[in-house]
Formats: structure tokens, C-alpha cells, sequence
């Protein structure tokens, strides 16, 4: 009887243990054979890659000279912190800089650091104005909301003397509530996704049952129903944006990234607001329709391909923009 018992344990078991390592084959490929990697197909203030912010309203920052393997991608920080190739504080004679500001999507979630938009980007425009030198430099970090990304353009791009700013939000960025500190709050400790089990946690959430912390318990997210504050913060956002971009004397581009349009009243709503603060609004969405352009199907970050549309769609609204007015 005994025998009988612990030969269907061990036969449940063998079940379970192959139920979860083919599920997590499903979300993470190879690397889901490989422990460290598995590790870091995790959120990034679940990792050690992050650290204390110099200001409070930025909260955390990517650490430098970062030489990791993040959600499928090669990572790599500069000796500044950013999730970019190098480059001298000291603006270099005669080149024009544009400050990057954004979260996931644009720091480069799931794909090669070459491959992101801004990346692409800046490519594109130094082959087309060989007589001009272009740097769009990267402060973009995941798991940034928009109170992040302002204070990020306040705070940490001014030294970098920047001739344009670059601010993309996604969907998910305004929903992050909009916190003010007066202190740079703790960060929360390394997780190592590799000792816990994707199934049962797949299993809770789709059940409800809360026994798994929420994916995003990093981060204080907008109670549900709460469109006004969402919305809100998005029109607060862009407000900043301008305003400090207008103090400066710099133009600012706002772009939206999704693979779906937003409501039709409320971007109305975002176009009369950055008018009014002299921000272009783009739609960038409109390059990069469908969940097809996504990096997989548990990773709803854009793929390669997805960012390279947006970087040519972006290279074709900076024509006759003054970053471009004039250069040969």
C-alpha cells in the first residue's frame, strides 16, 4: 500500500515538475535551462541591476557598466548609468543631442540595444545628414512612471545639454501612481523567478486567489476604475514636459506608444494639451498596430522589426523639424 502511495506521489510530482518546466520553455525559450538566465526574465526592480536614484522623484536608476543578459537581450550601461553606448558628458562641438526619456519600451525590453527605435534612430539621421553629428542618448528605465520620467528630464539630462527632448509613454506608464518624496524610498530585494513556480503562480492569478504577490507589487498602480487619475497624470505630464522644454528653449516630442489606438476623446484631449505647451504630439502607435509586433507571446514588448517602423516613422516627422532645419 505504502509502495502504491509513493509511486503516484512520485508519479504526480514527475508530472507537475514536466507541466512547469514545458511552461516555462513557453515563456522564456532556452533560458529557461539555464538558472542565471532564468533569473533575469524578471521585472528590473526584481533584479540587482538597479540602484538608489541621486534625486527622490527619480527613485531608482540603472547601475553602470552593466554587462548582463535581460528578458531575452544583451544589457548594457553605460559608465552614467544608461542603458546606452558611451558618451562624453561634454557635448562635442557642433553635434546636436536628443535626451531620450521614457520606461520599458524604450529602454529596450526584449531586444538587442541596437535594435531599439531611438538606436535606429540616430542611425538613420547621421547616414542622412553626413555633415551633421547626431547622439540621441537613452534615459529611458523600465518600471518608470511618468513622475520618473519628468524628474528624469529635470534632474539628470540638464548636464548632457540636450538639443531636443524625446518623452514616450506607453499605456502602461501613466498608470503608476505619481508619487512626490522627500526621500529615496528603499529598493525591494532581488527575486530569483528560477526557485518558484510559474505554474502555480499562473494557476493564482488566473484564479485570483492572492497567494502570489501581484507582477507589478513594485510599483503603486492606479486603483482600478480610476480613469480620471489616469488620464490626469498624462495631461500633467505633458504640461511639465513643455514647460521645462520652453525654459530651456528646446523643442519636445511627445510620442505614444501601443499596439492599439487609445480613446478617441481623450487623445483629443492629449493634441489640445500639447499644443498648448508646444509639445508635437505623435502618434507613434499608428506604425505598430497588433499584438503580431510584440517580442512573443508572453513578452508584449515591441520586437526588432516593430522598432525599426518606429524609427522610421519618427525619421520621416523630424524632416523640416529644427533638430533637421538647415543641415545639409
Amino acid at each position: 500500500m505504502l509502495k502504491s502511495v509513493l509511486k503516484i506521489a512520485a508519479f504526480a510530482v514527475f508530472c507537475f515538475l514536466a507541466v512547469e518546466q514545458t511552461y516555462r520553455v513557453y515563456v522564456a525559450g532556452p533560458a529557461a535551462f539555464n538558472p542565471a538566465k532564468f533569473n533575469r526574465v524578471n521585472q528590473l526592480m526584481l533584479t540587482d541591476f538597479i540602484e538608489p536614484a541621486s534625486h527622490p522623484d527619480i527613485y531608482f536608476r540603472l547601475r553602470p557598466n552593466l554587462r548582463e543578459w535581460f528578458r531575452g537581450a544583451e544589457l548594457h550601461t553605460n559608465s552614467q548609468g544608461l542603458a546606452d553606448q558611451e558618451y562624453p558628458l561634454e557635448k562635442p562641438a557642433g553635434s546636436k543631442r536628443v535626451a531620450v526619456i521614457g520606461s520599458s519600451w524604450t529602454m529596450a525590453s526584449g531586444v538587442s540595444q541596437q535594435d531599439v527605435y531611438h538606436s535606429v534612430l540616430e542611425e538613420m539621421l547621421n547616414e542622412a545628414y553626413p555633415n551633421q553629428k547626431y547622439e540621441l542618448i537613452n534615459f529611458a528605465v523600465e518600471m518608470y512612471g511618468l513622475g520618473e520620467i519628468v524628474a528624469t528630464l529635470r534632474h539628470r539630462t540638464p548636464d548632457w545639454q540636450p538639443d531636443m527632448v524625446l518623452a514616450a509613454i506607453t499605456t502602461y506608464t501613466p498608470a503608476i501612481v505619481w508619487e512626490s518624496r522627500s526621500e529615496v524610498p528603499p529598493l525591494p530585494e532581488p527575486t530569483h523567478p528560477f526557485l518558484q513556480s510559474y505554474v502555480l503562480r499562473a494557476i493564482d492569478q488566473k484564479l485570483g486567489t492572492g497567494h502570489y504577490p501581484p507582477a507589478n507589487k513594485t510599483r503603486t498602480m492606479i486603483a482600478t476604475g480610476r480613469l480620471d487619475l489616469y488620464r490626469e497624470q498624462i495631461l500633467r505630464a505633458i504640461k511639465d514636459i513643455g514647460e521645462i522644454a520652453d525654459e530651456r528653449e528646446i523643442p519636445a516630442m511627445l510620442i505614444w506608444l501601443s499596439f492599439s489606438t487609445p480613446d478617441y476623446d481623450f487623445e483629443q484631449q492629449i493634441r489640445a494639451t500639447a499644443d498648448r505647451y508646444d509639445v508635437q504630439y505623435v502618434p507613434a502607435y499608428q506604425w505598430i498596430l497588433g499584438d503580431g509586433n510584440a517580442v512573443s507571446r508572453t513578452d508584449h514588448h515591441p520586437n526588432a522589426a516593430s522598432h525599426r517602423r518606429i524609427a522610421q516613422g519618427l525619421f520621416e516627422e523630424l524632416t523640416n523639424h529644427p533638430i533637421t532645419t538647415g543641415v545639409e
